[in-house]
């Protein structure tokens, strides 16, 4: 993944909430998906933080909805 994806200027990438939001899921439905490897790590989401406690992912809107099936 380069940098200029990750940018706090490219709209692509959104926080969990909204990620939920859009979507119309729980956080809890959403890791769920993640950890049943439906997303992909680098093309689907990131780790804000590797190291930190508590990981921050952001997720590719675009990519996740597509692979949901869903229209945004």
């Amino acid at each position: 993944m380069n940098k200029k994806a990750k940018s706090k200027t490219d709209h692509s990438w959104v926080s969990t909430t909204v990620m939920m939001t859009l979507l119309g899921v729980s956080r809890e439905h959403l890791y769920r998906l993640r950890e049943r490897k439906r997303f992909t790590k680098g093309t689907h989401y990131y780790v804000v933080d590797e190291d930190a406690y508590r990981p921050t992912y952001r997720w590719h809107k675009t990519r996740v909805a597509e692979t949901l099936g869903v229209k945004l």
